[in-house]
């Protein structure tokens, strides 16, 4: 068996599905930002006479506002920039992505104007700030970052526009949930119904030897269980070189920080046992559990505030959506057919779990 250095290890990032993080103003934002997938317009619209009809290569208007084919085309290269969006090149998908990015366009138009009516207006050095800090925590240098936006075709003042419209729509959003709130027996009610998935759930220490076959798996299996110790076997073996030289020690673990596969068999033995050969994305795995911590089960207290706050964003969010559900079938919207979405008068579709946003 041969061994590579950086195998990944059968392990997923962990999902936030409890309310120990209290979300933020910015994660409010953020999730507004995934409802609008707001782009980078600057002054692409140009003017035009509603009652005329749409003008010759117009893909849609907002009000008295065309935005043409090639404009928004020009949009979508700003998001593969900025975001890594890649059309599709299957033809219905592309025919898909090519009437929701005209949609998302159109209604981050709208919200443009729905700011600048409610005076809405992000200082440049807030948004000078936002910029420094993601520069700081993803490139070595501002150097770095102007290089790499030479290479995304973007530049440093497309990418401030961004970051001012996504603390723009963010603020708009603030503004139109407010009156939100959650009252003692909403919270308690939501505590009771949630209740299994607010506490802290079992969580195991594991070693873990990742192999290339099923052969080689059985192989491992026969020399752990031959008195061979974990740690000798893992660094003959492991695939994996971020765990194979200490012992294949992944570290303490819930079921849900594990890929699928693997978590069901290393939750399905006891303590000091083997688990595997087992099948993951990485190769077979095959690995022991050293110690256990039982779950344990939340208390009011501890959770009230976070989840309070949770379910104020959830509460703000299909507020905002619905509030916005509402100007887009009021605003006056007109595509051509080819770039007519599925459902023009609805929200574009978003998870609140989002993470995309600036942060």
């Amino acid at each position: 068996m041969t061994q590579t250095d950086q195998a990944p290890i059968e392990q997923e990032r962990p999902e936030t599905t409890t309310a120990t993080a209290r979300p933020s103003r910015t994660r409010r934002m953020v999730i507004a930002i995934g409802a609008t997938l707001a782009l980078v317009l600057g002054a692409v619209a140009m003017a035009w006479q509603p009652w005329a009809g749409l003008p010759d290569g117009a893909a849609f208007a907002v009000g008295d506002r065309a935005v043409t084919a090639e404009q928004l085309d020009e949009r979508v290269e700003t998001l593969r920039a900025l975001y890594g969006v890649v059309p599709p090149e299957d033809p219905a998908a592309l025919d898909a992505f090519r009437r929701d990015t005209a949609k998302s366009v159109a209604v981050s138009m709208l919200l443009d104007r729905l700011a600048a009516e409610r005076n809405i207006v992000v200082p440049a050095v807030q948004a000078r700030d936002v910029l420094d800090r993601f520069i700081a925590s993803r490139y070595r240098s501002r150097a770095a970052f102007v290089q790499s936006l030479g290479e995304a075709g973007t530049s440093e003042p497309q990418v401030l526009a961004e970051i001012t419209r996504q603390l723009t729509v963010g603020r708009l959003m603030d503004s139109t949930s407010r009156q939100v709130r959650v009252s003692d027996a909403e919270l308690r009610a939501e505590f009771e119904r949630r209740k299994d998935t607010l506490g802290v759930p079992e969580r195991r220490t594991l070693r873990n030897i990742v192999v290339r076959t099923r052969d080689d798996a059985q192989a491992v299996v026969s020399e752990l269980r031959a008195g061979v110790p974990f740690a000798t076997v893992a660094a003959r073996h492991s695939l994996d070189g971020s765990t194979r030289r200490s012992g294949g020690l992944l570290g303490t673990l819930s079921e849900r920080e594990l890929a699928a596969p693997v978590a069901a068999a290393a939750f399905a033995v006891g303590r000091g046992e083997l688990y595997g050969p087992v099948r993951g994305k990485y190769g077979w795995n095959i690995g022991r559990v050293d110690a256990t911590e039982p779950a344990r089960p939340p208390e009011f207290a501890q959770v009230r505030d976070a989840l309070r706050e949770q379910l104020r964003t959830e509460r703000a969010f299909e507020h905002w959506r619905s509030w916005l559900g509402r100007q887009i079938h009021e605003a006056d919207i007109s595509y051509a057919d080819r770039y007519r979405p599925a459902h023009p008068e609805a929200p574009p579709s978003s998870d609140i779990s989002g993470t995309a946003g600036v942060r």
